[in-house]
């Protein structure tokens, strides 16, 4: 097979012997593509035999971005799934907040309704307490919106400490009331990592969600979310619990599509997890701990600029 056909010429470097690499290939319409190109060099006596092999990439790359907003719909999909799944529970969160306003602007009625200095008093105080739970509201249904928001995927220096926290403020909704205890152990050497905050949200809220549920009949309900610097180019993120632990044939195919072991589950969570983490050039991983439980592991690279980046075809947006 020649290097170019009567239809197609290629542009790019001479010297283009060795490996296959992607250049512009251009129609004998004018119109151009993406093409894999590889010239190998032959000798035989005083004679130089080149052979060149091209694959029209077009076709390739289309099948990539189809296969790259199917994968972006999944991870959407999987983030309204888990909103919910915790639909009532963040229900009763917000009706905390408004029940008490709805009582304490009912007694700031009364109080207003034979007013003097010492009821005028008290009904400030009331009013300052209404405008904390209005805020405690409204900052849970904002955290909602940005975790459910589908926009462009934007990688930028995001600290580890704010997206675990943000993370806990949805995914620990109703644990105080399950008798669930949390503790963080956040090392100050853990700064930022490049990511798209609301993917990285959604690895770490499913990872605690998982946590709760897994220790839910356990007499001992602790949760653990501790970071600490792996090595100069990778940091850790680990999410332990106490309870019954992963059985090791379970451990084993975990992160596979379809595996789970809850009653009813889709088993797509922690797949997806996993895609995030490597999208991200992390690892996600699992093993046994102390406390009999387990421990899942997101390891991540730090942040070296402060610039965002956008998505590279093949990351999941």
């Amino acid at each position: 097979m020649t290097a170019t056909s009567p239809a197609t010429t290629v542009r790019g470097e001479r010297r283009i012997i060795g490996p296959a690499r992607v250049a512009t290939g251009r129609r004998r319409d004018g119109s151009t593509f993406l093409i894999e190109l590889a010239i190998g060099e032959m000798h035989s006596g005083w004679q130089v035999f080149f052979t060149g092999f091209i694959n029209d990439l077009t076709e390739h790359r289309r099948i990539q971005a189809q296969l790259q907003e199917f994968q972006a719909e999944l991870v959407h999909i999987s983030r309204l799934s888990a909103m919910g799944e915790m639909a009532s529970t963040l229900a009763y969160e917000l009706n905390q907040p408004l029940g008490a306003i709805a009582n304490d602007t009912k007694g700031c009625r009364r109080l207003l309704a034979h007013p003097d200095p010492a009821t005028v008093a008290t009904a400030a105080d009331v009013l300052d307490k209404v405008a904390e739970q209005a805020l405690r509201a409204g900052q849970i249904i904002s955290r909602l919106q940005d975790f459910l928001a589908r926009g462009e995927t934007v990688r930028r220096a995001e600290p580890v400490a704010r997206l675990i926290k943000d993370s806990c403020a949805l995914a620990m909704v109703g644990a105080r009331e399950q008798g669930v205890v949390l503790r963080l152990a956040l090392d100050r050497r853990v700064g930022s990592v490049l990511a798209d905050r609301v993917q990285i949200q959604q690895v770490l809220i499913n990872l605690i969600r998982n946590a709760r549920e897994a220790m839910a009949q356990g007499p001992c309900r602790e949760l653990g979310v501790a970071t600490r610097p792996l090595t100069a180019d990778r940091v850790e993120i680990a999410v332990s619990a106490t309870g019954p632990g992963i059985a090791d044939d379970v451990a084993a195919r975990l992160f596979q599509p379809f595996v789970t072991t809850k009653p009813g589950g889709m088993g797509v969570g922690l797949s997806i997890c996993r895609t995030i983490s490597q999208a991200h050039g992390g690892r996600l991983e699992v093993e046994r701990n102390g406390a009999g439980g387990a421990t899942f592991q997101l390891t991540l690279p730090p942040a070296r600029q402060d610039k965002p980046r956008r998505e590279e075809p093949g990351h999941c947006a």
